[in-house]
């Protein structure tokens, strides 16, 4: 499940202020999304004025719930993080992919890390009960209060 909030941006050229949807979680398992990160799309606010774009750092959690993996954009250090992962684990019983995901500095390391899961080259943990999706699923509602 994607996590995507509503913020206002001010372009750093013409200053005009808009509306900009801002991804904090992006769904892998749905169609479009792995194309949106890897074609370096996403969280790029491009100003309707003057046409002047610039990369979002905010932190950016990629998930796939099929193959029991999830990974973090940390452009810089987020406490936060520190703070959903603990919740994680006592909410969903124990360590799983989404409270021990990758915490990652640099985008093409980003991308790297993404491409090693969704080949399977890195394996992810799994959620021990027998319904995973439904289970990743309420965690990130609950966390992300969406």
């Amino acid at each position: 499940m994607s996590r995507i909030i509503d913020i206002t941006l001010t372009c750093s050229l013409c200053r005009y202020e808009f509306p900009y949807k801002l991804y904090c979680s992006i769904a892998g398992d749905e169609p479009g999304n792995l194309e949106l990160v890897l074609t370096d799309k996403i969280n790029v606010a491009v100003c309707p004025i003057c046409i002047v774009s610039v990369k979002l750092n905010s932190p950016l959690m990629y998930s796939n719930i099929s193959k029991n993996f999830a990974v973090w954009w940390e452009p810089y250090y987020d406490p936060q993080i520190d703070k959903e992962n603990e919740l994680l684990i006592k909410m969903g019983r124990g360590k799983n992919f989404l409270s021990e995901a990758p915490r990652i500095r640099d985008w093409q390391e980003f991308k790297n890390t993404i491409m090693k899961y969704e080949s399977g080259e890195l394996k992810g943990i799994p959620f021990t009960n027998s319904n995973p999706k439904k289970k990743a699923d309420g965690l990130f509602k609950r966390i992300f209060k969406k």
